[in-house]
C-alpha cells in the first residue's frame, strides 16, 4: 500500500499479493497520516459475475484497547462508506478473509498507522487479491465471525457459529467490526439462525458489545434485532432467505468486559413457513331469496397462501350486514378446501346476529393448505322476515394465527332481496262429514299461501255423525284460527254419535338407519315401542343422527304438533330417515391400451362396481392382472381425483382411473445400485420380495422387488406424498421394482411443529413460558416435546377457580406441561375471592348486611373480598342502638369494604326515654264499582273511623265488581308509607280512596287495528321484564291481576316496548292495551 492518492486496480481469479506500506520484508511505517493524503485503495472485480475476496494471511498491527491503535478498515463499497464497513481495527495474527457482496462487487481498503513512538516496529500485513464467482461458499461443519465478511451456503445440516473466541475461548474485546452472511442453497428455503447461548458486555449506558442480525444479504436489509443479550432464534423473512449478523466489540478492558463467553449459535436452511398473501372477497348472487330459508350464500372468501411448513390458521371473520340483522336468524361459516364452488357440507361455524357487525369464531381454528383456501357466509333467514326487505353482507377483516387482516380493495357488499315464503296446503280427503278451511274474508285457502296466513276450520257432520278431531300440521293455533307457519297439512275426522271411544292408542317407533329416535312423556320419562297412550297426551319426538349423519326426514303419524310437542288423537306411528353428511364421489375406470382387467376394492375388502360411489376419504386399492402376453406399464397407471396414501388411494373428487397394458415386457438385465439419503429423523426400511434388507450403496439385480417401511421418531412427521422421493424405481401393487441402474431413494421427516394458544380469561390472565425462558407465549408455534411453564395471574380480587386450568393437546410432567400434539390450548377461569359473613346481635333489635347488588347475606353467609356492605341496625321500640363494632371489613364513606372474613356486631339497649303511645284514625272513602277491605297484619277488618297505634301494618285489597276496574291513579292514601312487601306503615291520621271505573268492551277482530294485530308479547310466561314487539306508535297499557286489580298502567313507546314486572308476584295476569279507541287483552302467566 503506497501513500499516493487514491489506488483503483482490476483483480481476477489469480491472486494479487498486496502488502502495507513497507512492502514484504519491511515493516509498516509509523503516523500520523490523517489530514495530509489520502492513503487507501479499492479493488474492482475484473466482470460483474465475479466479487473481490480479499485472504489476510498475516496481520502484525499495533492496539492497546484504548485510543492509541493501527487502523485498518475494508469497506464493503467502491468508496470509503463508514455504514459498509466488513472489517475494522483488525491486529491478531491469524487468517481472516472478506468478500464484497455490494452492487459493484467492490472492497476498499484503508489504512491509518499510529503516531505513538511506543507502538514498536510492526511487521505489517501480508494477503492475497482476488475475484471470485458471487455464489456463495458452501458453509463449513463450524465456523467465526472471524471468517470474514463472505457469503456462506448453509444447508438443513446445521453449521455451528461462534463468535471471534471460537467455541471455548472468550470474545474478544477492542472495537472490532465483522460482518458475515448466510445464504440458503435451496432457492425455495430461508435461513434459520438459532442464538443458543449469549453472554456479551452491556452496561445499559455508553459501553457495551453491539450485535446485529439483518434480514437480506447485507447490513442494509430491515434490522432483526441489536444489542440482545437473551437467547433468541431468528428467520429470514426476504425474498432472497438471508440472514447478515455483525459484531462489533466494546473497547472497554477490565474484569467485566474481558471475561464475557460471546455467543454460540446453529444456522441451516429450513423450509419457509406457510406465507399469508391476501384476500379476496365477492359476493354469491343477488338473486332475491324466501323468508325461512336456510345456508342463503352472501359471500365467497378465498384466503390465498403460498408454502405449506407450520400452516396458518384461520380463528375468526368479521361480517357487517348494513343494518338488515333485523332479518337474519343465524349467520354461517362453511369451507370447500380448494373448491370455488358454494355447498353446505362442511359447516365450521355458526353465531346468532343480534347486531349490526358479528364475528363467527371458530372453537376450533381452520388450517389453512397452500394456495386457494375457499370460505362462504351463508344466512337462515327469519320466516318472519317482511317482503321487499333486503339482506346484506360484508367481510370487515379476518384473523389468521392471531393477526388480524384487513380486506384490501374494498369490501365488496352482497345484497339479496327477501320475497314471501309459500307454503302449500293439503287437505285430507274425510268420511261421515265435510270441513272448509277458510281465510279471514270467508274465501276457501288456496293450494299455496304466504307465511303468517289466518284461517279456520268449519266441519259439517253427517246424521247421526259428530266431530272427532281436526289436525292441523305447519300452523299455530291462535284461539279459533290458525296461522301459517310451514307446510300444512289438514285432516278431519267424525265419530258415530252416542258410540263408546277407544281411549288408549299403541305407539310404534319405525326403527332407523344411521340415526335413532326417543320419544318422551312431557314430563320427560322414555317411552318404548310399542307403550301405550292415550288421546291428548303430549309427546316429545327427539331424532339422534350418527356421526357424520344428518336428519333428513321426520314423520309423526297420529299426532297434531302443537306448542313444541305432538298431541295424541289416535294410534301413532313415528319414523325418521337420516341422510349422510359426507359428499359422495363416483369411481370410474378404463382399460385404455393392451388386455387386462381392474379391480377396485375399498380398504374393507367391499368390491366396487365400474360407475360406483364411494364417500369422500374412502380409501381404494388397485388390482391390475394382465393377460397372457401382456404386462403392466406402471407409468401409464393414471389416476385422477385420489392421492397416494401408502398401498391405497384416498379419494378427495370423483375419481378417473386409466391403465395401459403393454405387449413385449423389455427384459431387464444388470444391476441397480440403491441410494438411499434420509433427512431429519426416522427410518427408512428397505426389505426384497424375499426378506432381505437392503443397505445404502448396494447392487441389486434390475427387476427385484423391494417393499419400503417409513417411520418418523417422536416430534417428527412425514407425509408420503410430499415427503418421499424416488428415481429408478416403478410402483408395483404393494412393492417397488428397480429398474434403473441407480436407484435413488430420499426420506424427508419434518419436526412436528405445534400451534399453541392460550385462551383470553376475564378478570385474570395465563401466563405460559418456555421452560428456560421469561418470554410470555400466546399464539405462537413450538416443536413438538417444549416443555412450558404456566402461571395464572387473577386481577384483585379475583382467584384462580379450583380445577379450571384446563390443558388439551400438552401432557403433565412435575410442575411442567410438555406439548403432545399438534394444537395446544390453555384456558382457566377466575372467580372473585370471597369470605364468610358473621353477624352477632345483643339486645332488643335487628342488623343486616345488603351487598351494593342490594342482596341481603345473612350470618353465615359468603362476601366477595373488595365489595362494598351496608349494615344497618334497627332497635326494637323502646331500645337504642348502644354499639357496633366491623372486623374485616374497613369503612369508606357509610359503607364498609370487604377485606377478610366479616364479623359484625351489633348491641342494642333500652331507651332511657319511653315512647309516647300514639293512634291515628282510619277514614276509608270508595266510590261506585266495587269495595275495599283494609285489614290488620294479623288479619283482623279495619273500619272507617277507628284507631290504631303508629306503625301499624295494613293491607289494603280494592276488590272491582263485574264490569268495574280499578280505575287509572284509583287508590290514593295518606298517612301510611307503602312498604317493600306491598303493606302500609302507618304514621299519621290514614286518608283512603278508591276510584273504580267500567271495563272497556272486549275486543273483536273488527276493532283490532293494524296498530294492535300485530302485537306480540315475549316471553310468556315471564319472570322480569316482558317485550312487546310490532309497536309502531304509542300505546296505552294497564296490567291486571285476575281479579282485576290494576297493578301498573303506563304508555308504551316504539323505542323502548318494555314492561318492569320485577315485583310483580308469580300468578295469572291480563296485559290490557288500548289505542285510538280500541283495545286488546292479552293473558299472561308470571313463573
Amino acid at each position: 500500500m503506497k501513500r499516493g492518492e487514491h489506488q483503483h486496480y482490476k483483480v481476477t481469479e489469480t491472486p494479487l499479493y498486496f502488502y502495507d506500506d513497507g512492502g514484504k520484508e519491511g515493516n509498516r511505517s509509523r503516523g500520523p497520516f490523517f489530514g495530509t493524503a489520502k492513503y487507501w485503495v479499492t479493488f474492482y472485480p475484473s466482470s460483474p459475475e465475479m466479487v473481490v475476496q480479499i485472504d489476510f494471511n498475516k496481520v502484525d498491527l499495533y492496539d492497546d484497547y484504548a485510543a492509541t491503535y493501527d487502523l485498518l478498515e475494508v469497506y464493503n463499497a467502491d468508496t470509503i462508506d463508514k455504514s459498509a464497513v466488513a472489517m475494522s481495527r483488525y491486529e491478531k495474527d491469524k487468517p481472516y478473509t472478506v468478500v464484497a457482496d455490494d452492487a459493484t462487487g467492490a472492497l476498499t481498503v484503508f489504512f491509518s498507522p499510529t503516531s505513538y513512538l511506543g507502538a514498536g516496529n510492526k511487521a505489517g500485513w501480508e494477503a492475497t487479491v482476488k475475484g471470485v464467482p458471487r455464489a456463495g461458499q458452501a458453509a463449513p461443519g463450524a465456523l467465526n465471525i472471524t471468517a470474514g465478511h463472505g457469503v456462506y451456503m448453509v444447508t438443513e445440516n446445521p453449521t455451528n457459529f461462534y463468535d471471534d473466541g471460537g467455541q471455548d475461548g472468550p470474545r474478544q474485546n477492542g472495537g472490532y467490526h465483522w460482518l458475515i452472511t448466510f445464504k440458503p442453497t435451496t432457492p425455495s428455503r430461508i435461513v434459520e439462525l438459532d442464538f443458543t447461548q449469549i453472554d456479551l458486555y452491556d452496561d445499559k449506558a455508553a459501553v457495551y458489545d453491539e450485535l446485529w442480525v439483518y434480514d437480506g444479504e447485507s447490513s442494509s436489509g430491515d434490522l432483526l434485532d441489536h444489542r440482545f443479550t437473551k437467547p433468541r432464534k431468528f428467520a429470514a423473512k426476504g425474498e432472497t432467505g438471508a440472514i447478515s449478523v455483525a459484531f462489533r466489540s466494546t473497547t472497554l478492558k477490565g474484569a467485566l468486559a474481558n471475561k464475557r463467553a460471546g455467543w454460540e449459535a446453529t444456522v441451516r436452511e429450513v423450509e419457509r413457513p406457510m406465507a399469508y398473501l391476501g384476500t379476496t372477497v365477492s359476493p354469491v348472487s343477488t338473486e332475491p331469496v324466501r323468508a325461512g330459508a336456510n345456508a342463503v350464500p352472501m359471500l365467497g372468501i378465498n384466503i390465498r397462501t403460498q408454502y405449506h411448513v407450520a400452516p396458518l390458521k384461520l380463528s375468526a371473520i368479521n361480517f357487517t350486514t348494513s343494518g338488515s340483522f333485523a332479518q337474519i336468524r343465524k349467520a354461517a361459516l362453511y369451507t370447500t378446501g380448494a373448491g370455488s364452488s358454494f355447498n353446505a357440507d362442511t359447516r365450521i361455524g355458526e353465531v346468532e346476529v343480534d347486531g349490526d357487525g358479528f364475528t363467527i369464531a371458530l372453537d376450533n381454528p381452520a388450517p389453512l393448505s397452500e394456495g386457494n383456501n375457499y370460505f362462504w357466509l351463508a344466512y337462515d333467514v327469519k320466516s318472519t322476515a317482511p317482503s321487499g326487505s333486503t339482506l346484506s353482507a360484508t367481510c370487515a377483516s379476518i384473523k389468521i394465527s392471531g393477526n388480524e387482516e384487513a380486506i384490501p380493495d374494498g369490501n365488496p357488499e352482497c345484497t339479496r332481496s327477501i320475497q314471501p315464503v309459500l307454503y302449500s296446503v293439503i287437505q285430507k280427503p274425510t268420511e261421515h262429514g265435510a270441513y272448509r278451511a277458510l281465510l279471514d274474508d270467508n274465501s276457501e285457502i288456496s293450494t299455496q299461501v304466504e307465511a303468517g296466513t289466518r284461517f279456520r276450520v268449519e266441519t259439517t257432520p253427517d246424521e247421526n255423525w259428530e266431530l272427532d278431531s281436526v289436525m292441523v300440521v305447519g300452523a299455530e293455533r291462535n284461539d279459533t284460527h290458525y296461522v301459517v307457519r310451514g307446510d300444512v297439512t289438514i285432516s278431519v275426522t267424525f265419530r258415530e254419535k252416542n258410540k263408546p271411544q277407544p281411549t288408549e292408542f299403541t305407539l310404534t317407533i319405525v326403527p332407523s338407519e344411521h340415526g335413532s329416535l326417543t320419544v318422551n312423556s312431557e314430563d320427560g320419562s322414555s317411552l318404548a315401542n310399542g307403550a301405550k297412550i292415550t288421546k291428548g297426551q303430549k309427546l316429545k319426538v327427539i331424532p339422534r343422527s350418527e356421526n357424520g349423519y344428518k336428519l333428513d326426514t321426520l314423520s309423526v303419524d297420529g299426532a297434531e304438533r302443537a306448542e313444541g310437542f305432538w298431541v295424541v288423537q289416535r294410534d301413532v306411528t313415528v319414523s325418521a330417515t337420516f341422510t349422510s353428511t359426507t359428499p359422495e364421489f363416483t369411481v370410474n375406470w378404463e382399460v385404455a391400451e393392451g388386455l387386462g382387467s381392474i379391480r377396485v376394492t375399498t380398504s374393507d375388502g367391499q368390491e366396487l362396481t365400474n360407475g360406483g360411489k364411494v364417500k369422500q376419504g374412502a380409501l381404494l386399492k388397485l388390482e391390475l392382472t394382465p393377460q397372457a402376453g401382456y404386462w403392466v406399464n406402471q407409468d401409464s397407471v393414471k389416476v385422477t381425483g385420489a392421492v397416494h396414501d401408502g398401498e391405497f388411494w384416498r379419494v378427495i373428487a370423483n375419481v378417473g382411473i386409466s391403465v395401459k397394458f403393454s405387449k413385449d415386457k423389455p427384459k431387464e438385465n444388470g444391476k441397480s445400485r440403491v441410494f438411499i439419503t434420509i433427512n431429519g429423523r426416522g427410518t427408512c426400511t428397505i426389505t426384497t420380495e424375499d426378506g432381505q434388507k437392503v443397505e445404502n450403496r448396494t447392487d441389486w439385480d434390475k427387476g427385484t422387488k423391494v417393499k419400503i417401511e417409513v417411520v418418523p421418531n417422536e416430534g417428527y412427521t412425514y407425509n408420503d406424498h410430499d415427503d418421499f422421493r424416488q428415481t429408478g424405481m416403478v410402483a408395483n401393487n404393494d412393492f417397488y421394482r428397480l429398474v434403473g441402474d441407480e436407484v435413488s431413494i430420499e426420506v424427508t421427516f419434518h419436526q412436528r411443529l405445534c400451534q399453541i394458544s392460550v385462551a383470553r380469561c376475564e378478570h385474570g390472565k395465563l401466563s405460559v413460558t418456555c421452560e428456560n425462558s421469561h418470554n410470555e407465549i400466546s399464539d405462537s408455534t413450538l416443536r413438538y416435546g417444549t416443555r412450558l411453564r404456566v402461571e395464572a395471574l387473577p386481577e384483585e380480587y379475583y382467584e384462580l377457580r379450583p380445577d379450571s386450568l384446563k390443558v388439551t393437546g400438552a401432557e403433565r410432567v412435575d410442575d411442567l406441561w410438555r406439548v403432545v400434539d399438534d394444537e395446544v390450548l390453555f384456558s382457566a377461569t377466575f372467580t372473585r375471592q370471597e369470605a364468610g359473613l358473621t353477624v352477632e346481635v345483643t339486645g332488643a333489635g335487628t342488623c343486616t348486611v345488603t351487598t351494593e347488588s342490594g342482596r341481603t347475606v345473612p350470618s353465615g353467609g359468603r362476601v366477595k373480598i373488595g365489595e362494598l356492605l351496608t349494615i344497618t341496625a334497627n332497635p326494637e321500640a323502646h331500645h337504642k342502638l348502644a354499639g357496633l363494632t366491623v372486623e374485616g371489613a374497613a369503612p369508606e364513606g357509610s359503607k364498609y369494604k370487604v377485606a377478610s372474613a366479616v364479623t359484625v356486631r351489633a348491641t342494642f339497649a333500652e331507651d332511657e326515654k319511653p315512647q309516647p303511645s300514639t293512634e291515628f284514625s282510619v277514614t276509608i272513602a270508595v266510590g261506585e264499582g266495587g269495595i275495599c277491605t283494609v285489614l290488620r297484619e294479623d288479619g283482623d277488618t279495619v273500619r272507617s273511623g277507628d284507631k290504631l297505634p303508629s306503625q301499624t301494618l295494613l293491607k289494603i285489597v280494592p276488590q272491582p265488581n263485574n264490569g268495574y276496574l280499578l280505575a287509572d291513579n284509583g287508590l290514593v292514601v295518606t298517612g301510611a308509607s307503602k312498604q317493600a312487601d306491598g303493606l302500609w306503615k302507618v304514621e299519621d291520621d290514614v286518608n283512603i280512596a278508591v276510584t273504580f271505573s267500567r271495563r272497556p268492551p272486549e275486543p273483536t277482530p273488527d276493532a283490532v287495528v293494524p296498530e294492535m294485530a300485530t302485537l306480540q308479547v315475549a316471553p310468556n310466561p315471564f319472570a322480569g321484564k316482558i317485550q312487546i314487539s310490532g309497536v309502531s306508535a304509542c300505546i296505552r297499557y294497564r296490567l291486571l291481576s285476575s281479579t282485576g286489580q290494576l297493578l301498573e298502567s303506563g304508555v308504551l313507546h316504539p323505542e323502548n316496548p318494555v314492561i318492569d314486572t320485577e315485583n310483580v308476584p308469580m300468578g295469572l295476569y291480563i296485559l290490557w292495551l288500548e289505542y285510538g279507541g280500541h283495545s286488546r287483552s292479552i293473558r299472561l302467566v308470571k313463573r
